[in-house]
């Protein structure tokens, strides 16, 4: 979902759906789409519904929980053994949903730089 603008120098969140979108109208040839993160996004979904309350939290304590989240999870075994299945799976399955978008496309021959 994350794309960084360059020209505004900042992410923006895309659905998939519009992400296509927007690359086909530029001209690019979609050759595969999926997502990245399907067997994790429940407990991914779960904790960022969980951290919700700390939306009104000071920067830092925002921050702090951003990090302590991650922490936890940079090192698991289970995790990155998913992860890296998914990944071997990814290129015999498109996956419907996860926590972000993964596009594989290419510029027409002759296609500007």
């Amino acid at each position: 979902y994350d794309v960084y603008d360059k020209h505004l120098m900042h992410f923006r969140r895309y659905r998939m759906a519009n992400l296509l979108s927007i690359l086909k109208s530029v001209g690019f040839e979609i050759l595969q789409q999926s997502h990245l993160g399907f067997f994790i996004y429940p407990a991914f979904a779960f904790v960022k519904k969980r951290n919700r309350r700390y939306l009104k939290a000071d920067p830092a304590i925002q921050r702090e929980v951003v990090a302590s989240s991650i922490n936890k999870v940079k090192d698991n075994r289970l995790m990155h053994t998913v992860m890296r299945a998914e990944n071997g799976m990814r290129g015999f399955i498109s996956f419907p949903a996860g926590i972000r978008c993964v596009v594989t496309c290419r510029r027409p021959v002759g296609g500007a730089d």
